[in-house]
């Protein structure tokens, strides 16, 4: 109904103007890395640090192999097998930056078996930077002493059972940052792996020990690429470590492991609360009609 003075006469109100979608705001929303990201690149490149740890053994093997029958030949495959260290030191350091990354993603037993492989590694350092000035002093002192060759025979024991040593921490490494995704059988092959390669040092430390002790300094030196006919009980850990990283990785391409769940949140367990009950105070009547 219109106030008393009737309807307004036409004009009155501004026509109505069309109305035209102003420009809407887009969203971009970052999407975020699928679970467990992080742990699966460090799987990834572990694999590629074995592969290239075994392609660097075999040409070991192949150096040793050729030092019987062409000596000079040998410089050439030092240079490669120098350059596949680097790249499988590389490799190795890029895997322990993603794990440390995602050292949460699968729980405290995930992270505590991370934590334990880097101060594994942290101790393989410090052994090996410890070897080198002990060699380099030994060696400089034996030098002037004129005992050259007893000072190298010494270099070569402590640099031998430290390779003793080494192998075995790499070994726990790698089994530690996979166990949380092995099998049971897994990890037996494992346990196996860890033996071979502790093996293949105690091999290659017995050849070099008896070359230089059966031999004179020029002739042992120039056959010490033999130490390398261990490299193959190296090689056969080494190969069963890819195999199991290889499953690893497939199952995690598969979906087959994946972190837990965040828990779902709800009320605490026992009965739910009952807040208060408002009515008049006793002994008053209530104020509505009953």
């Amino acid at each position: 109904m219109y106030p008393q003075y009737g309807p307004p006469p036409p004009g009155y109100y501004p026509p109505p103007q069309p109305m035209y979608p102003g420009p809407q705001p887009v969203m971009y929303v970052a999407q975020a890395p699928p679970p467990g990201r992080n742990t699966q690149e460090g799987v990834k490149f572990m694999s590629y640090y074995i592969l290239l740890g075994i392609i660097t053994n075999l040409i070991g093997f192949m150096l040793a192999l050729l030092a019987l029958v062409s000596p000079a030949a040998v410089i050439g495959l030092s240079c490669v097998i120098g350059g596949l260290a680097l790249l499988v030191f590389l490799m190795f350091i890029i895997s322990m930056a993603k794990y440390w990354e995602g050292k949460h993603e699968f729980g405290p037993a995930h992270e505590h078996n991370v934590k334990s492989a880097v101060y594994m590694f942290i101790l393989i350092i410090i052994m090996t930077c410890v070897v080198m000035s002990f060699s380099m002093f030994a060696g400089i002192s034996m030098a002037l002493s004129g005992n050259l060759s007893q000072g190298i025979f010494m270099i070569v024991v402590v640099s031998a059972v430290t390779g003793i040593i080494n192998s075995i921490l790499w070994g726990l490494i790698m089994m530690s940052l996979g166990k949380q995704f092995m099998t049971a059988d897994e990890i037996s092959r494992a346990y196996m792996a860890i033996i071979l390669m502790v093996l293949g040092s105690v091999v290659s430390m017995a050849i070099t020990m008896y070359m230089f002790s059966t031999t004179n300094l020029i002739t042992s030196t120039s056959t010490s690429y033999m130490s390398y006919i261990g490299g193959i009980f190296t090689i056969l850990g080494n190969l069963i470590f890819y195999l199991i990283y290889k499953n690893i990785l497939a199952r995690f391409i598969s979906g087959q492991i994946r972190p837990p769940a965040p828990p779902m949140m709800g009320y605490p367990p026992g009965p739910v609360p009952i807040g208060p009950v408002y009515g008049p105070p006793p002994g008053y009547p209530p104020t509505y009609p009953i």
